[in-house]
């Protein structure tokens, strides 16, 4: 078994911050005030079947992990512009609860509230978090008057919301906050000043109401079958989409066993059979899920000598930025003496596994025969993958440009397919640029 190390390969420049972060909603979702990204509801108007709707599916749910005796403040702000077709933007015709983990009632059905108790005014009220809780000693005085109940059980509450016309709506701020008795925020060891993950759901639907505007600039968690936490942090322009990470792709394993026809894009919602690990907006709290001591991967990668790919998943930012993400391959170069193959240079911290998809006939990698895939089992320490620049068919592939993916996984087990360099994806750009002397 493999896990893929790299969910998202587009990497994401942020900046360390000393400051504290209080809350856990809209702080991590938008961690500077010029971004956007809400959480959506019913987005294709399908009612409480849809993401953390009334009596959803259980991979579908907005969870809380609480021990009995802890508190929970929360504050919403329900976004009032349309900004873009049918958004409904009437605060009044919005519902929401707290189930308990034996699905009893933990906060009654209440409206979406526009002042007061629960109402967030600004996103500096939001990021601050709710009055009253405790981080590392400081009472929070700043923030929004919050909503809360205590907890008489432990396991996974959740909040469930429905709009009472069925209609597509957003939460333009939110705050889920818990602490224990005394109103302590939970931190994780060695991170006083950052509130420990226990929201999470298997199935995120979110919007940045924007093809243009607002890429993605949040930290995702993907908490896998085992107990290994993949930070992910990308920028992209969705609008609205749903987050979520599996083992196997779009296809479960026992319906395609072919790994590419697996993790192959399709057309149309192939998210109803991809939901399976946790995915939370803080790093997950250590004393409920502890994660396995795997080393934090790092990989470079060269083509012809060039450095094109530097990832560090310690480093701020994880992945360098390069001078030109197009890849330079001469066939027949004067004084090389493999004259037919392009090397490629990987190394690495950890044994692993690679996947590369080159895109021959510009219609996108598929099983035909006339694209190219290469396979290798990777070792710790420095790897040579050759590619003789011929299809899958063994045909020779003329000069051109081609756009080329991967996936990189470790020894132990899958996580996703996504591609850890891609121009196919849009992802980040990678173009093989095949030339002959």
């Amino acid at each position: 078994m493999r896990r893929l190390i790299y969910l998202l390969g587009a990497i994401a420049l942020v900046t360390l911050s000393v400051k504290s972060v209080y809350s856990e909603g809209t702080k991590q979702l938008m961690p500077n005030s010029s971004d956007r990204l809400w959480l959506e509801f019913n987005v294709f108007q399908t009612g409480s079947n849809d993401f953390a709707g009334y009596d959803c599916a259980a991979e579908k749910k907005l969870y809380i992990r609480v021990r009995s005796g802890e508190k929970v403040f929360f504050g919403f702000k329900m976004n009032t512009q349309n900004y873009g077709g049918n958004v409904y933007t009437n605060p009044a015709r919005v519902r929401f609860r707290i189930r308990k983990p034996d699905g009893t009632t933990a906060y009654p059905e209440t409206a979406m509230p526009t002042s007061g108790n629960g109402y967030i005014t600004s996103y500096t009220q939001a990021i601050t978090g709710p009055n009253g809780a405790i981080l590392n000693g400081i009472t929070i005085t700043t923030g929004y008057s919050p909503l809360s109940f205590t907890a008489d059980q432990t396991g996974d509450y959740y909040i469930e919301f429905r709009h009472l016309d069925n209609g597509r709506w957003a939460l333009e701020f939110f705050d889920i906050t818990v602490t224990d008795a005394s109103n302590n925020i939970i931190t994780n060891p060695g991170e006083p000043n950052k509130p420990a993950g226990r929201i999470y759901s298997k199935g995120w639907q979110m919007t940045t109401t924007s093809f243009t505007q607002y890429p993605v600039n949040n930290f995702f968690y993907v908490f896998t079958s085992d107990e290994f936490v993949n930070k992910i942090n990308f920028q992209y322009y969705p609008f609205s989409f749903k987050f979520q990470s599996n083992s196997y792709g779009i296809i479960p394993v026992a319906s395609e066993p072919h790994y590419v026809k697996r993790a192959q894009s399709k057309d149309n919602d192939q998210t109803a059979n991809a939901m399976e690990y946790k995915v939370y907006l803080n790093d997950p709290d250590r004393s409920i899920w502890p994660t396995t001591r795997l080393a934090p991967p790092k990989i470079q990668v060269w083509a012809e000598d060039t450095l094109f790919y530097d990832y560090d998943y310690m480093r701020t930012p994880m992945q360098l930025p390069v001078s030109d993400y197009d890849v330079y391959l001469e066939k027949n170069r004067i004084g090389c003496p493999y004259s037919s193959v392009a090397i490629f240079k990987m190394e690495m911290n950890i044994d692993a596994f690679v996947a590369i998809l080159i895109d021959i006939d510009g219609n996108g990698y598929s099983t035909s025969g006339s694209d190219r895939v290469i396979y290798r089992n990777l070792k710790k320490g420095i790897n040579y993958i050759l590619w003789d620049f011929k299809n899958d068919a063994g045909a020779e592939v003329p000069v051109g440009v081609y756009n080329a993916s991967a996936t990189l996984w470790d020894a132990v087990q899958p996580i996703s397919p996504f591609t850890m360099w891609s121009s196919a994806t849009g992802l980040l750009p990678h173009r093989f640029v095949l030339s002959v002397n």
